[in-house]
């Protein structure tokens, strides 16, 4: 399925008081003692579908997306978050890559959420952020395939939380805390590229 965009006008942006980032800092250190939760929230790549046209290798990218409690607290104090995909495909002469980079903002006013991204340019505004999940479930990526010859390979995709993102104080906590943990770690899939026609 392809992940289609459509443009909208950008609310305003949300700063974060440094008394909440203090609150949030707090939060995430209690956090790291307690215990995992990792089963109930994190990226989990479920399957890819890929086709060649023309010269690109088109992904198609299913995953289930799921925010601890510490990252939607996070999130509702004004604290952006920020998500990259990856994908490369490894060739005999060189590595073929692309990288789609999402930011998830709340924004009180509106009590609504922003899905924004510059690669390429895409904004929109969700009532919910359970839609904002459910947008980020499907994802189209596209590789570039010049000069890459006709063979089987394997193509490796991430989705992760983009923690060195964070406000520099929630850095260093979410790095050790179990309940940051938002990373879909490499997988791998067969790929065959076909003869060019």
């Amino acid at each position: 399925m392809a992940f289609t965009m459509r443009s909208c006008a950008n609310a305003p942006s949300t700063r974060q008081s440094p008394a909440s980032i203090a609150a949030l800092l707090l939060v995430a250190l209690v956090s790291t003692g307690c215990a995992d939760h990792s089963s109930e929230f994190g990226f989990e790549l479920q399957g890819v579908q890929t086709r060649v046209t023309g010269q690109e290798l088109r992904v198609s990218l299913d995953q289930k997306v799921k925010l601890s409690p510490d990252a939607r607290e996070a999130l509702e104090n004004g604290v952006p978050l920020y998500i990259e995909i990856q994908a490369d495909l490894e060739t005999s002469s060189k590595q073929s890559s692309s990288t789609q980079r999402f930011e998830i903002r709340y924004m009180p006013l509106s009590d609504h959420y922003q899905l924004s991204s510059g690669q390429p340019q895409y904004s929109r505004t969700f009532p919910r952020l359970r839609h904002v999940l459910a947008e980020l479930s499907e994802i189209e990526l596209t590789l570039p395939l010049v000069d890459v010859p006709q063979g089987n390979y394997v193509l490796s995709v991430r989705s992760r939380l983009e923690k060195q993102k964070l406000p520099a104080p929630m850095r260093l906590p979410a790095w050790f805390s179990p309940n940051w943990q938002h990373d879909s770690g490499w997988q791998s899939w067969p790929v065959n590229i076909p003869a060019a026609t």
